[in-house]
């Protein structure tokens, strides 16, 4: 488990006796540290060990929460959607002001702020308990039920979060079919205006070819970009859903998705599973494909052409 690790050089001696002691306690734990000296340009190599990272230890404390070195490392891990775990060094309560969530109209002091941070508060052994288990934090930890709670009421929590994850699935089934219509009815435009130039055979056709094969293409490379980050987004939020439904079903008579799964993975056996998100996926990548085809082809006219 590759963890980079965030932290003012100035407490380096502490921070190192931490990972020692997570090192002892985890057998797949690799801290990722940059020298102790930060070169003027260490932004690079700090760079490449985020992108290898799994996740960040952010080690706070009152001296790193003020410095603008280690708001870029977290902005970082911040745009690659990578978790961070923060330590305390000490007493300071406080936290960078990057790892606030802003709502809509930028304002975090009308927020919960414990419950709207990019990064999670966590002790030695609690981060050693998500590393063994490769991040994957226990989120009944998060789910409370309420002693004096009706049953049936907690049931119809259940049915009503269970909708949304379906709706979610209907949602990107929608976007999928969008960009598929709109990717196809690109290529036939540009294969339709092809035969027509080919056919009648218009003056300066060759020319709107060649600015066909650029525009087409580059319209259709932004679009399948778009939706493979929108299947993504929301493979990610159902996947969150499907661990929230796991934790409230510990407090129901039966595990249906539990069960599922396990089921699932006996069936499968040493196969791995395909996520439904995975498939999706490739077909934006293969629409990707044929539009850098078409690029090249215009590339090899363009040179024909100049000739």
């Amino acid at each position: 488990m590759k963890s980079y690790i965030i932290y003012k050089f100035s407490e380096h001696n502490i921070v190192k006796e931490q990972l020692s002691y997570f090192q002892t306690k985890c057998a797949d734990f690799e801290p990722l540290l940059l020298p102790e000296s930060k070169k003027k340009d260490w932004h690079g190599p700090a760079l490449k060990k985020i992108r290898e990272a799994d996740c960040a230890i952010y080690f706070v404390s009152a001296e790193s929460a003020k410095s603008p070195n280690v708001d870029w490392e977290l902005e970082r891990f911040i745009k690659y959607q990578k978790p961070i775990y923060t330590i305390r060094m000490e007493d300071f309560k406080g936290y960078n002001s990057v790892l606030y969530r802003k709502d809509s109209f930028g304002n975090v002091e009308r927020m919960d702020k414990s419950r709207n941070m990019y990064s999670k508060d966590v002790d030695a052994d609690k981060l050693i308990k998500y590393i063994n288990n490769n991040l994957e934090m226990d989120i009944s930890e998060e789910v409370v039920v309420h002693k004096e709670m009706d049953p049936n009421i907690l049931m119809e929590q259940y049915k009503a979060y269970l909708q949304t994850s379906e709706d979610v699935v209907s949602r990107r089934q929608s976007v999928s079919n969008f960009y598929i219509t709109v990717n196809s009815t690109l290529l036939s435009v540009l294969s339709t205006v092809l035969a027509l130039i080919s056919a009648l055979d218009l003056q300066y056709s060759r020319l709107t070819v060649i600015l066909g094969c650029y525009l087409v293409p580059v319209l259709g490379l932004v679009l399948c970009y778009n939706w493979r980050r929108l299947v993504g987004s929301y493979g990610q939020l159902n996947a969150a859903k499907m661990k929230v439904i796991s934790a409230l079903e510990k407090n129901l008579p039966f595990n249906i998705y539990d069960i599922e799964w396990k089921v699932q993975t006996d069936r499968l056996g040493k196969h791995r599973y395909v996520s439904f998100t995975r498939i999706e996926k490739l077909i934006p990548f293969l629409f990707s494909v044929i539009y850098v085809i078409i690029l090249i082809i215009a590339v090899v006219l363009t040179v024909t052409y100049i000739l």
